[in-house]
């Protein structure tokens, strides 16, 4: 509870780009299938046989929530990726103050990010 607006933050930043990529691949997906739904895009292979459609929405609308559902299966693995390295940055933070019997263990690039340093060892 001692680290709630930082899990809000990072949960809201997360999920818009998680919402963007769904969204990306959802297109790259369906715009192809659009344009040969609707006979812009032909198929010279004699093996693929290209029913006359009267309606094209309910293919459409059918392989776009596919799309859609599979790639939040995808993308609900990097969120709960994300997720796991926030609680174990937030566990070395809460466990680790720097000092040389208990130094942080996140990357060099994370403790620049957030201004952390490892203290040296008095000699």
């Amino acid at each position: 509870m001692r680290n709630n607006v930082r899990a809000a933050v990072l949960d809201g930043v997360t999920s818009f780009l998680l919402f963007l990529a769904k969204l990306v691949v959802v297109l790259i997906v369906i715009l192809p299938i659009f344009f040969f739904l609707n006979g812009q895009i032909t198929v010279t292979d004699e093996l693929v046989i290209m029913p006359d459609l009267s309606y094209v929405w309910v293919p459409f609308l059918l392989i776009l929530i596919g799309a859609y559902v599979i790639a939040s299966c995808f993308f609900g693995v990097y969120d709960m990726a994300v997720d796991t390295l926030f609680i174990c940055f937030l566990e070395d933070c809460e466990r680790h103050d720097g000092p040389p019997d208990k130094p942080y263990f996140m990357s060099k690039e994370l403790m620049s990010i957030t201004g952390l340093k490892n203290k040296k060892q008095k000699t």
